[in-house]
């Protein structure tokens, strides 16, 4: 008797294994299909998408650009940065931005 309980209790768990595959699966081509139907997200941000992603307040972000702390793409007005140079700066753990522009420029 205690075989069967146990036989039956392994197909229990061999078919939640097969629904949570499948669910899976689904939620899976559901994303896909969300991530098609949006529009990627565009480079070029304004000050207060560059304030949000980097948790800096926008007058501490205008003070780092005047000092050359941070990448920007124009300093006019607006004030621009691209989302991948503020990205890829986070990643690099902050680094001046005048200090990288000079590496660059030296080895070249």
């Amino acid at each position: 008797m205690n075989t069967i309980n146990l036989f039956s209790l392994q197909d229990l768990k061999e078919t939640v294994r097969e629904l949570l595959k499948e669910n899976n699966q689904l939620l899976l081509q559901n994303l896909r299909a969300q991530d098609d139907n949006q529009e990627p997200p565009r480079d070029l941000i304004d000050v207060t998408e560059a304030a949000r992603i980097t948790g800096y307040t926008k007058s501490t972000l205008y003070s780092k650009v005047c000092r050359m702390e941070i990448p920007v793409v124009n300093k006019g007005r607006p004030l621009t940065f691209s989302r991948k140079e503020i990205t890829e700066w986070l990643y690099g753990g902050r680094p001046n931005w005048s200090d990288q522009q000079a590496e660059k420029y030296f080895n070249k």
